[in-house]
């Protein structure tokens, strides 16, 4: 797959949703558990990184907005990575809003806050060892 979009679909809440296609003019929307579900989940950047894609956004756990990110192989199936309320969540709303990889890395930038007024930078790294941290800027 040689192009891979995120973005999400307001049909029944909001859910994530990807698209991949080959030669982008032909595009195949992938569907899966992992971007639907009874609570919203919406995806807003995605990168490619060493042997794996990741995909950012947030999702609404029934608590409150956290930031989510999903992994998948080729842009077909995806998974949500396990909830960490250390790293994806707190006390008030976070949200991913974008994603890049370098050097075994995948660093995810967004915010953190309890309304726009007070929102904060935030920045989520992880490594191919599956360490992760967030940081407020």
């Amino acid at each position: 797959t040689a192009l891979v979009t995120v973005g999400s679909t307001e049909t029944d809440g909001t859910d994530a949703v990807t698209w991949r296609s080959a030669d982008a003019t032909t595009w195949e929307r992938m569907q899966g558990d992992d971007l639907a579900g009874p609570l919203d989940q919406d995806m807003a950047g995605v990168t490619v990184g060493d042997d794996v894609i990741v995909a950012v956004g947030a999702t609404n756990l029934g608590g409150g907005l956290d930031a989510a990110a999903w992994t998948s192989a080729d842009a077909g199936a995806w998974g949500r990575s396990a909830h960490n309320e250390g790293i994806f969540g707190g006390d008030q709303a976070q949200r991913m809003a974008d994603v890049t990889s370098i050097g075994g890395l995948v660093v995810a930038v967004g915010w953190s806050g309890s309304s726009p007024d007070s929102r904060d930078a935030a920045a989520w790294v992880a490594d191919q060892a599956g360490g992760s941290a967030r940081s407020r800027l």
